[in-house]
């Protein structure tokens, strides 16, 4: 399949997972306006593959797959599939396991790891990645960014993108703390809920 063909198929995906409800089991005022398992915004994953285009990025690791709507941007991204890989995590099996589908079904180097991000991170996980998008659980960015850092999962020129840094702001102080006490800069885009940059110098 050619790269022309591939990113017509992708925006087709994208356009049938948009349109699915922002509403579901996960939606609660406690837990955000459209609960974790929902897909990010639109004005969000234009954004997502453009700095994956940007950046050249080979090896992306994201953190919270959820349908798979995010991870279908950022391979949009991709000007060819050759030496691309993008690994993602996704706490719940059945939502895993569909999204595993949808990306084998597409031809996409995508894999999903199955489980909770720290056991994920400390066992499944080699090499480092030039790029890491975190939106799943936002307490944790911190404590999973942290985690990457330790395990030599990231490095010098790294990307570092997160969601929901201004809409889930105080959720994501543990991020905003580890990226200062390690002197990394960072910028937040003014998307509908706040897209952190950084690049690891």
């Amino acid at each position: 399949m050619n790269m022309i063909s591939t990113h017509m198929k992708l925006e087709q995906e994208i356009l049938r997972l948009e349109a699915m409800s922002k509403q579901g089991e996960s939606y609660s005022d406690a837990t955000g306006r459209y609960g974790w398992r929902n897909p990010v915004r639109r004005d969000t994953g234009p954004l997502l593959a453009a700095q994956v285009a940007a950046h050249d990025a080979y090896r992306i690791l994201e953190i919270g797959t959820a349908h798979g709507l995010s991870a279908l941007h950022l391979a949009n991204g991709w000007a060819t599939l050759e030496g691309r890989e993008l690994h993602t995590i996704e706490m719940d099996d059945e939502v895993g396991l569909q999204a595993q589908r949808l990306f084998d079904g597409l031809g996409l180097p995508v894999k999903v790891h199955i489980g909770e991000a720290m056991g994920v991170i400390e066992n499944q996980l080699q090499g480092r990645f030039d790029m890491v998008f975190l939106d799943a659980q936002k307490s944790h960015y911190g404590m999973q960014w942290n985690a990457l850092v330790s395990f030599g999962l990231v490095g010098k020129g790294t990307l570092l993108l997160a969601d929901n840094v201004i809409d889930r702001k105080v959720e994501c102080t543990s991020l905003f703390q580890a990226l200062n006490e390690q002197g990394i800069s960072y910028q937040v885009i003014p998307t509908e809920c706040g897209l952190l940059s950084a690049v690891v110098g």
